[in-house]
């Protein structure tokens, strides 16, 4: 079993030139517990590295990398058809990895980063803040531990995120690789989607027994991959969810979770700062209404406050020998839900599953 042999930990950071690589490098200038050793570009972009980074050794391949620095511990942020590889690479070699997701392009590629980690017995995260957020973390224990909403019957999920290619400069960028299917494997609901796929199993703590999907192309311009679309997933506890989501505002998000149960139901918008929750529950009997506001930090960033705590879980799960709350099942689980939602939607019909 690698462990950290004092209590900074030497990181190698893969991907400088990912679209969040900026984002989590300002991260980890905020964790004084990790020092940043090398960093590795894999070319698909040119990135002007701020102090401290940019007097770091600086790679372009990553066998050399490793050959040539001493590191616990890796982030990976690549392409994903470039990161299972590297991934795998680097647990060979005895690194624990946090990898930004989805990590590959379908679950096939993803099965032997999780053999690896099995194999080597490191210490593997996935890029999953949402849920370190407080609201997701109240929503899991009102559903789990308090059973504020008795059985849980439905869970309606909403993600609109901004345009491709219009002239907004928010807009999104038909050219990057992220809406290449040979590269990225899907279009939102390999990049985006798998946060709240991420989320319902976070919440429900159950499996998927099938899923029905249409997803679509409506910005109908030079790009190979869905632009959104609308997933129905069955449960095995019988709870149904539904997910529409896509790349149709003309800027910013919006989003939601509705949640209904026997007893109780659940509104959140994840990019507002309340939440609104009615229960028929005993121990609410006095206030079965209740509305509470939170003050989420903003530490900048990726995923500002709930992003830094993610990366902290990853780092005490290295130090304390335990696994972290985002796993590599975790996200293979979630791919194979995306799997399903293109299966479904080029096949036209339900597909059984047991995720």
């Amino acid at each position: 079993m690698s462990t950290l042999p004092k209590p900074e930990l030497k990181l190698a950071f893969i991907g400088i030139d990912h679209p969040h690589g900026r984002a989590y490098l300002e991260s980890l200038r905020n964790l004084p517990e990790v020092d940043i050793t090398a960093l590795y570009t894999g070319g698909r972009g040119v990135i002007a590295l701020p102090e401290p980074y940019a007097s770091k050794p600086l790679y372009t391949s990553l066998q050399e990398l490793l050959e040539r620095e001493e590191f616990d511990a890796a982030m990976v942020l690549l392409p994903n058809d470039e990161a299972p590889k590297a991934c795998i690479e680097l647990i060979e070699a005895g690194k624990h990895v946090m990898a930004e997701k989805p990590i590959a392009r379908n679950a096939k590629e993803m099965e032997p980063v999780l053999e690896a980690v099995k194999r080597q017995g490191i210490k593997f995260s996935v890029g999953y803040p949402w849920r370190f957020h407080p609201v997701a973390m109240d929503i899991r224990n009102f559903i789990r531990q308090d059973a504020l909403l008795g059985e849980v019957y439905s869970v309606e999920a909403k993600m609109l995120a901004s345009l491709i290619g219009e002239a907004d400069p928010s807009h999104r960028d038909p050219r990057h690789y992220l809406f290449k299917k040979s590269v990225s494997g899907g279009g939102f609901f390999n990049w985006l989607g798998v946060h709240w796929l991420d989320l319902l199993f976070y919440f429900l703590e159950d499996r998927v027994t099938s899923v029905t999907a249409f997803v679509g192309n409506v910005y109908r311009k030079d790009i190979d991959v869905e632009d959104g679309g609308v997933a129905i997933l069955g449960f095995s506890k019988g709870t149904i969810a539904s997910f529409h989501g896509g790349y149709y505002m003309q800027r910013g998000y919006e989003t939601s979770f509705n949640f209904h149960g026997s007893i109780g139901w659940i509104r959140w918008d994840p990019m507002g700062s309340e939440l609104e929750v009615s229960s028929r529950a005993s121990k609410w009997k006095a206030a079965p209404e209740r509305r509470f506001s939170y003050t989420i930090k903003s530490e900048g960033g990726y995923g500002g406050q709930y992003g830094l705590e993610m990366l902290r879980d990853w780092i005490s799960s290295i130090r304390e020998d335990r696994s972290p709350v985002n796993t590599a099942e975790n996200a293979l689980r979630v791919l194979r839900v995306v799997d399903a939602i293109y299966e479904s939607s080029e096949k036209g019909k339900r597909i059984r599953v047991n995720i």
